[in-house]
């Protein structure tokens, strides 16, 4: 309600049209108090008179000292908020009592904000309420448009009641002076969702000479709220405005500002109109623009970026008592790191009851950035006061942070006052902390009742939800019906992106259209898009240029995204001074990736001297903001895993790279998975984990994690599963996926075979970029006459090249070659030296291949033992042939100790990884009675699910157990199924028992 309060008494009704004024100043000077008293309101808003705040405060001075009541009320505020007076609570809380005493409903209304906000007297919010009611009564204008925005608003102090809020609306008076026609406009816009009828109100306004609605009729023209957007138009009617209330008029003055900054229309742009403008405007009671001067020097809209200018502006308004002035100084100096200055101007403002300091302290609270520790419970109490004093959307903030400390009971008490004082986006978050929990249909259901109840951003949550299902064509009417700028946002992006039948020329207009008008509301996200589309020339003209535009203007307003879109931009336009120019004004801006960003640059000699020492410094300094941001914990690690500040260390980084991972860096999750696949770090190898982590970084569509979840499938036979990573890998630049899709190109291995493609693939690999599995498959190649002629010479030189060259598999065909006197001579020497070389590689292959030629005795001598241990490593790396044999070694007693049990839980363990033939010994077990109690229709489930999983051997005794009754029903329907199937691939048995079925 703070907020609200402040905006109503800085505009004193006026009782008069502009033409009365010179009638009010004879009566004045006759000492006519009520006449001084609504000649000073016309003096404050430039109404009929030109703005002159030091005659308004002569006014209000001279009829409050002669006993006017309305006047002492007027005066109260000039001692606390943007006067020439020093702010003096015991004075202004004097006059407001004395005013509300004297029966001035004015005076009570002025009197409810000391209670409301606790000037001078304890907080009150009964008292405030009981004293705007019996202003309300008298019919003060001030009392009644306290209520009606309140319960329009709502804050802890009163709760959200648009129909009450109506109701009082009603009641106040027409007329110039009246806030009746924007009351009506808000409350149309924001209750009924009719901007064109809120649009009408303004135009009833300006009909009774009613400036603020004139003013806000010709702002909703200039963005096309309510009417058709027309900068052009809008422009003309505000020169019409100040020569009606004067060109001096302070608010018409700001209103051409905000014009001259943010026009699109380049003949109306004028950045040095605008400075001008703003520096032209005066200080006048509850106004000063020295905020917007300050801000204007830190993001260089229509200035250059200078923040000593900016702390000169802020200061200047800080002493006149501003408190938005307050907040950014505070904001700037802890951004330059001066802590205890921070700290002071944000106690300034939050003593002032500044709207904002609260959420800006408890972001402070919550990252420890004034005083180094993080406090949750006093991060959540600021968010809790920043809703009283009117941002409701602070509850959901003091919300989630309960979510965060597990007390989900207060959290939805926070959410639910938020949709009580009318913050319905409220039932979003409620909404999600019931799906993530598991309870989509719950969270649904409140999404749905959010949506009811008026919440855009429900409505955008359903169409994300639909959108989830990859149901596009609900997604698109719920985001239609939410029609703001993230609504406009996604479903343009659903036509851009050809969602919505297919990317037509048609939908791709559509989809700019719909970007164009959510870039009006502001959406940075369509403005990004719009901006990518300008790039390549999709849907519009191809302008790099305007892209560049685009990205300068988020730049300038803070947005980190678009700054380093705009890095990206120099550095391809061949400009790199540009891109560090960018990089070093986003330091000064004190952006955390633009640090992030130099760093790497000095760290690798990119466009400035290479110097590891300053980059490195920039990391701590990126780290001093926010140390637990993705970026920090990412160069962190870097800075171990290099060495950069001298000796490399595993292990100091893990820490770096678990923080990462869990925040969501697909390179973390891929070098967390290295770090388990290959024990460094400290940590123990771990496939299981390093799968894990792998399959984390594949979702963040990390090459790393796309290239080990294909290795992963393709040991296990699933290789559609294994190419569709690969495929991703390779696309992203990973060199190692891109041999593993030529390979698969050369056998037709999950993909259609192309000997030829592949040929050209593996060359383009092996000279381009040297890599042995390259030359490898060219070797197989040359073996083969795959795409190439057959040549054994030219293939053993290949695959000698491979093999040297550190490749597994090249070394395993090698083995082969030397084995079976291929394009060299005969020589079991070198066959076990290289089958030994790929096993210590890793190889799977050459594990289980040797571990079988020990186990036989073929081309070495028979060892169980060493056989055993080779199927061990094998199981070791997540084979299941592996699991299998080595339990078979155990339930033999062969190489290891006979041990059944182990034999049983290494067969489990296959089958658990969808292995057929580890399904298919399971039920061996079952059906033999081996580790556990024989159980015919254990096996029989167990064989059924082998055959199903592909084994011959178990559909031909699945069939057998149907045609029996053994296990199963009898069942010759399924029995013949099942046989049919084993002999139609080639299992004689089972074609002999079809024919005596």
């Amino acid at each position: 309600m703070k907020k609200i309060i402040t905006l109503l008494l800085a505009a004193l009704p006026l009782m008069v049209a502009a033409q009365d004024a010179a009638k009010l100043e004879k009566k004045a000077a006759a000492g006519d108090t009520k006449a001084m008293v609504e000649l000073a309101a016309c003096y404050e808003a430039g109404h009929g008179v030109a703005v002159d705040s030091a005659r308004a405060l002569e006014l209000y001075r001279k009829a409050a000292d002669a006993g006017n009541a309305d006047a002492k009320a007027g005066l109260s505020y000039y001692y606390l908020w943007y006067s020439g007076l020093p702010r003096d609570e015991k004075k202004a809380l004097q006059l407001a009592q004395e005013s509300a005493t004297a029966g001035s409903g004015r005076g009570m209304a002025r009197l409810a904000v000391c209670y409301q906000d606790a000037i001078g007297v304890p907080r009150n919010y009964a008292k405030a309420i009981a004293l705007l009611e019996q202003g309300a009564a008298k019919g003060a204008q001030s009392a009644l448009a306290m209520l009606a925005w309140g319960y329009l608003y709502g804050d802890d102090s009163i709760d959200y009641d648009p129909q009450r809020a109506y109701a009082y609306i009603k009641k106040l008076p027409d007329g110039c002076a009246s806030s009746k026609y924007i009351a009506m406009a808000t409350y149309n816009a924001l209750v009924k969702n009719d901007p064109k009828t809120a649009y009408a109100w303004l135009q009833k306004g300006i009909a009774t000479d009613n400036q603020r609605a004139a003013m806000n009729a010709v702002r909703s023209r200039f963005y096309g709220w309510g009417c058709d957007e027309d900068e052009q138009a809008a422009m003309k009617d505000l020169e019409a405005l100040k020569a009606k209330y004067g060109a001096d008029n302070f608010d018409l003055m700001m209103l051409e500002f905000e014009f001259r900054a943010s026009a699109n229309d380049s003949t109306l742009r004028d950045k040095e109109k605008a400075k001008e403008l703003l520096l032209k405007v005066g200080d006048v009671p509850f106004y000063t623009n020295y905020n917007e001067l300050g801000a204007s020097y830190v993001f260089g809209n229509i200035t250059e970026v200078d923040t000593v200018k900016a702390a000169y502006y802020w200061l200047k308004g800080a002493a006149k008592d501003d408190t938005k002035s307050m907040t950014q100084l505070a904001i700037l100096k802890l951004n330059q790191g001066q802590l205890d200055s921070a700290k002071y101007f944000a106690q300034m403002a939050y003593e002032r009851q500044d709207d904002d300091i609260c959420r800006f302290l408890a972001h402070c609270a919550m990252y420890g950035k004034l005083d180094g520790k993080e406090d949750l419970q006093l991060a959540k109490a600021y968010f809790i006061e920043s809703a009283r004093r009117g941002n409701r959307a602070d509850l959901v903030e003091a919300g989630k942070i309960c979510l965060w400390t597990g007390d989900t009971t207060e959290a939805f008490r926070h959410f639910d006052r938020a949709i009580a004082l009318g913050h319905t986006d409220a039932y979003e978050n409620k909404a999600y902390t019931y799906i993530e929990n598991g309870d989509r249909k719950t969270g649904i259901a409140l999404l749905k009742k959010g949506a009811m109840a008026g919440s855009m951003e429900c409505m955008v949550s359903l169409g994300d939800e639909a959108a989830e299902d990859e149901q596009y064509q609900k997604a698109a009417g719920y985001y239609a019906q939410a029609d703001n700028g993230e609504g406009c946002f996604k479903l343009g992006r659903l036509y851009l992106y050809g969602a919505l039948a297919g990317d037509s020329a048609a939908n791709v207009a559509k989809g700019v259209s719909l970007m164009r008008r959510s870039m009006a509301y502001g959406n940075q996200d369509a403005m990004m898009l719009m901006a990518e589309c300008y790039k390549i020339g999709y849907g519009v003209d191809e302008r790099p240029d305007s892209a560049r535009i685009v990205y300068e203007n988020l730049a300038k307003n803070g947005h980190e995204g678009a700054m380093l879109k705009l890095v990206t931009y120099y550095a391809e336009m061949g400009d790199t001074v540009a891109a560090v120019e960018a990089l070093q004004q986003g330091v000064y801006k004190g952006s955390q990736m633009a640090m992030l960003a130099l760093g790497e640059k000095y760290i690798e000699g990119v466009g400035v001297p290479a110097d590891t020492v300053h980059g490195v410094s920039l990391y701590y300094l990126a780290a001093e903001m926010d140390p637990d941001n993705i970026g920090v914990q990412i160069a962190f690690a870097e800075i171990y895993l290099e060495g950069l500040e001298g000796k490399k260390d595993t292990v100091e980084a893990i820490p770096y790279l678990r923080k990462a991972a869990e925040l969501g860096s697909g390179w973390a999750q891929a070098q967390m998975g290295d770090m388990y696949y290959y024990g460094y770090g400290g940590l123990e190898k771990s496939f299981d984990s390093a799968m894990f982590f792998y399959y984390d970084a594949s979702k963040q569509d990390n090459p790393r994690g796309d290239y080990m979840m294909g290795k992963y499938h393709d040991n296990r036979g699933n290789n559609s599963a294994a190419m569709s990573y690969y495929f991703s890998a390779a696309r992203n630049g990973n060199r190692d996926a891109y041999v593993e899709v030529a390979r698969a190109m050369q056998s037709g291995n999950g993909i259609d075979a192309d000997p030829s493609a592949a040929y050209q693939m593996a060359t383009k690999a092996a000279t381009e970029w040297g890599l042995p599995e390259a030359y490898m498959l060219l070797g197989f190649a040359h073996l083969n006459g795959l795409g190439c002629e057959v040549d054994s010479t030219l293939a053993f030189q290949y695959t000698l090249q491979a093999a040297e060259g550190g490749s597994p598999r090249g070394m395993l065909n090698l083995a082969t070659m030397y084995d079976n006197a291929m394009g060299t001579e005969r020589d079991t020497v070198q066959m076990l030296n290289w089958y030994n070389r790929a096993v210590a590689k890793g190889s799977t292959r050459a594990m289980l291949t040797l571990a079988s030629r020990y186990a036989e005795g073929v081309s070495v001598p028979q060892d169980d033992k060493r056989a055993a241990e080779l199927y061990q490593l094998a199981a070791d790396n997540g084979s299941n042939e592996g699991l299998c044999r080595l339990g078979l070694c155990y339930e033999e007693g062969k190489g290891v100790t006979l041990n059944s049990r182990k034999a049983f839980n290494l067969y489990n363990k296959a089958a658990d990884n969808g292995s057929a033939w580890g399904m298919r010994l399971v039920a061996y077990c079952y059906a033999q009675g081996i580790y556990v109690k024989e159980d015919e229709e254990q096996a029989a489930q167990w064989f059924l699910k082998s055959a199903e999983a592909g084994d011959l051997q178990s559909c031909y005794i699945t069939g057998m157990l149907y045609a029996n009754g053994q296990g199963f029903k009898k069942n010759k329907k399924e029995a013949k199924k099942w046989l049919k199937l084993a002999a139609e691939h080639g299992h004689e048995g089972a074609a002999e028992a079809l024919e005596s079925l």
